[in-house]
């Protein structure tokens, strides 16, 4: 009997990122990433035999198979499998499942099935990770808070840790995990030797022009769920599955490759695979790096759909796109705060995209929204927004941004704060000129026409006037309506983005 069978791992981002050190991060990604590539089928294939297993898809934490063998047998080797996950992360990790008897010619309502089961795992046995014991005499983890058991050395500090975040902390110094892929990609292009792998987040930040400054840039992709759920058939959900992994770990090697061939850029991939994708930079290549990434990623899933039998409806015209979210912080910043902000950026970026006048049943376009944290004191992107960049007068509403933004509309942005960092214009000026849409929107206008006619260099000015034509804020300087009693500026985005890579 042939049986489909689909994994999952909950909570990933609480086991990878519930850390603030860098090396324990990239372990725990490289723990899952080698359990759900390498890990599983190895496992299966040794429990149930080589030609009993055949692999649908692995990555991202989630897989698919097609087992072959007795019901009973199968599920005692699932069970087994959802140990070994939690032998191996010193139970962090824990590994739900689905199953359902594959019906020919019903591939779609078998997987169904088997999501709905694992679905039912999900809710009736959640993944709780808490620590055994707490008491004022027992020193927990400095990680996690955890029951403390193990004390290493790390970068010239004494850290105290539980079996859990020790594991993370022992495969990320001896594994490579992902990095190893971007090692490969390079090797392929006789580029290896140029470029090092960060060991602490202090050192991805110190090498920003802007020095002490990192980003976080998270990827999703569009449209993933309404895609997977017209797939028909077992090897279109493979070449689609496949597909979009390889175009995302594609996209994410190229971008970060022209990253890094500017001097003192450094990064390192904190997660990659499936759909995702969540990468940490110096924070003045963040931007072109998000970019890059959402325009290699469309154009390859583009050609590769556009070319084969076996796309979705609806993937062969227009490929699939990414919607990017940047946190932009200090490197000292908590961790956890530029993880959420970047989550809720991404999620607006989405939105974005949902609403844009191209979008429909099969297509929505990339967007990006970004934010530096530095500038305000709110954990929150939408708390900042609404408190510091919003204004409501009881004729009009004025917000001093215009995010997210479109990916040609971000292409626009970038151009334009490269041109106005290439031109020299005083530091002075670009920030006064950040300042003047907060004084309302008459007393802006005037004070932006002030300091750009002010501008003894024509170049300089013509770079200022170029600029804010091309993002529709020149006509009513620096405004741009959008409803007639709502009024928004570019000016602010593109003045912070300017500072971020100078």
């Amino acid at each position: 009997m042939k049986h489909l069978v689909v994994f999952d791992v909950p909570s990933i981002k609480d086991y990878v990122f519930g850390t603030d050190r860098l090396v324990e991060i990239r372990g725990a990604s490289a723990l899952l990433d080698h359990l759900n590539r390498i890990g599983t089928e190895r496992f299966l294939k040794t429990a149930l035999g080589d030609t009993a297993v055949d692999l649908v898809f692995a990555g991202g934490g989630a897989s698919q198979f097609l087992l072959n063998g007795d019901e009973g047998r199968i599920d005692d080797v699932i069970e087994e499998l959802k140990g070994c996950f939690v032998k191996e992360s010193r139970g962090g990790l824990r590994l739900v499942s689905g199953r359902a008897e594959m019906v020919r010619g019903q591939y779609r309502e078998s997987l169904a099935s088997a999501f709905m089961r694992m679905k039912q795992e999900k809710e009736e046995n959640p993944f709780r990770s808490t620590p055994a014991m707490h008491s004022g005499l027992i020193r927990e983890c400095d990680s996690c808070s955890g029951m403390a058991t193990t004390v290493e050395e790390h970068a010239g500090d004494e850290v105290i840790l539980c079996d859990t975040c020790h594991r993370k902390l022992d495969f990320g110094r001896t594994n490579k995990g992902l990095w190893r892929g971007f090692e490969e990609f390079l090797d392929s292009r006789g580029a290896n030797d140029t470029f090092e792998r960060p060991t602490t987040f202090e050192e991805i930040g110190s090498s920003s022009k802007k020095a002490g400054y990192l980003a976080l840039v998270y990827a999703d992709g569009n449209h993933m769920g309404k895609i997977i759920r017209s797939i028909d058939d077992r090897k279109q959900f493979a070449f689609f599955s496949q597909t979009i992994d390889t175009c995302i770990r594609e996209a994410c090697h190229e971008a970060l490759a022209e990253s890094l061939a500017i001097p003192a850029v450094r990064a390192d991939i904190l997660l990659l695979g499936g759909d995702d994708l969540l990468v940490c930079l110096s924070a003045d290549a963040a931007f072109p790096f998000a970019i890059s990434v959402a325009d290699k990623f469309h154009e390859k899933t583009k050609a590769r759909f556009g070319r084969s039998g076996l796309a979705p409806v609806g993937t062969r015209e227009e490929g699939v796109t990414l919607s990017l979210g940047i946190a932009f912080g200090k490197s000292h910043t908590p961790f956890f705060v530029l993880l959420e902000q970047a989550e809720e950026l991404l999620r607006s970026a989405k939105r974005g995209g949902s609403c844009d006048v191209t979008a429909n049943d099969s297509y929505v376009p990339s967007y990006i929204d970004f934010h530096d944290t530095s500038q305000f004191n709110q954990v929150h992107v939408h708390d900042s927004r609404e408190r510091f960049l919003t204004r409501r007068h009881v004729r009009h509403e004025l917000h001093f941004h215009c995010r997210p933004y479109s990916l040609d509309q971000a292409h626009k942005l970038l151009q334009h704060a490269a041109a106005i960092v290439a031109s020299d214009l005083p530091r002075s000026r670009t920030i006064r000129l950040r300042q003047a849409p907060f004084l309302g929107k008459m007393n802006g206008t005037i004070e932006c026409l002030k300091l750009i006619g002010r501008v003894k260099e024509k170049g300089q000015r013509q770079v200022l006037l170029d600029a804010l034509n091309e993002l529709d804020c020149l006509t009513s300087l620096p405004w741009r309506d959008l409803e007639g009693t709502v009024c928004s500026t570019a000016l602010v985005d593109l003045i912070e983005l300017t500072e971020l890579m100078r």
